[in-house]
């Protein structure tokens, strides 16, 4: 991995950097979306819970995506928050390139 001590000198580490470059990123859209998805299941349970019942008297496949499809909220918020928001900006601090 190479290094480049001079990519990390004009960056400010501050919220208000941080935001702004998560932001120009998409990863901030990312995960606000992500996440309210998920509090949305979260909240309609009952309703997570029926649709994949349906799913599982409808067949394997059925049963397969309605799993992928209530997990890809959480996925997605796990994913986006560590590899988008936590360590690209440490990567960008440290001047790591991956």
């Amino acid at each position: 991995m190479e290094t480049n001590n001079n990519s990390n000198d004009n960056i400010e580490k501050s919220f208000k950097s941080w935001f702004k470059i998560m932001w120009q990123n998409f990863f901030i859209q990312l995960f606000v979306g992500f996440f309210t998805i998920l509090i949305i299941e979260l909240f309609n349970f009952d309703w997570c819970v029926n649709a994949f019942n349906d799913a599982k008297s409808d067949g394997i496949p059925a049963t397969i995506f309605a799993c992928f499809g209530l997990a890809l909220p959480l996925a997605g918020a796990l994913i986006v928050g560590y590899k988008g928001l936590w360590q690209y900006w440490r990567d960008l601090m440290t001047g790591k390139n991956r």
